[in-house]
C-alpha cells in the first residue's frame, strides 16, 4: 500500500501482478516442509501415505506416534502429506488466477480470488495438520479461523467490486 501510494500506482492492480507470483511461491515454499519433516498431516493408511523415520522428525503428536510401526529395527510414522496437498492446490489457484487475467472485470479481481482460493486451502489443509495454534483453548486452530476470515473479506470485496465496476459500465452506456 505505501509503495503504491509512494510511486502513484494503483494498489489493486499492483496487487493482481503480485497475486499470482504470490501463489506460485506458496506452491514452492511447502516443499521444505517436506525436506524439514514438519507440518504434516494425522496418521493415514491412504494412497498418498508419506513415511519418515521417526528418529528424524522433530515433534510427533500422541495420535501419530501411538501408530508407530518398526521396520527392519528402525521406527516409521505413516502420516498425510499436508505440504503435497498444499502445493498442488496452490498450483490449481495459480492456473486459475492466470486464465482469469484474461477475463477481468475490475482491479483487485485477482488478489481477492486469490484470498478466497487460498484461504479455502488453508482452511481445508489446517484441518488435517497435527501443530496447530488453537484459539484461546477454544480447539479452534487459528489459521483455520483466519482463513475462514480471509474467504469471507475476499468474498464480500468482490461482491462489492464487481457491483462498483458494473454500475460504473451502466453508467457509461
Amino acid at each position: 500500500v505505501i509503495f503504491s501510494k509512494r510511486k502513484n500506482i494503483n494498489f489493486w492492480l499492483l496487487a493482481d501482478t503480485a497475486a499470482p507470483g504470490l501463489v506460485l511461491g506458496q506452491a514452492i515454499g511447502r516443499w521444505a516442509n517436506f525436506f524439514n519433516r514438519e507440518a504434516f498431516g494425522d496418521y493415514t493408511e491412504s494412497l498418498f501415505a508419506l513415511r519418515y523415520r521417526a528418529d528424524l522428525v522433530g515433534y510427533i503428536p500422541q495420535p501419530v506416534y501411538e501408530k508407530m510401526f518398526t521396520v527392519n529395527g528402525a521406527q516409521y510414522i505413516q502420516v498425510q502429506p499436508a505440504f503435497l496437498y498444499e502445493s498442488v492446490l496452490c498450483l490449481v489457484v495459480f492456473i486459475l488466477l492466470n486464465i482469469l487475467k484474461k477475463r477481468k472485470v475490475f482491479d483487485g479481481e485477482i488478489v481477492l480470488f486469490y484470498f478466497i482460493g487460498y484461504g479455502i486451502i488453508r482452511f481445508f489443509i489446517e484441518g488435517i495438520r497435527t501443530d496447530q495454534l488453537m484459539l484461546f483453548g477454544t480447539g479452534i486452530p487459528v489459521s483455520q479461523m483466519l482463513s475462514a476470515i480471509l474467504v469471507i473479506a475476499g468474498s464480500v470485496l468482490t461482491v462489492f467490486m464487481y457491483k462498483k465496476a458494473k454500475a460504473g459500465a451502466n453508467e457509461v452506456k
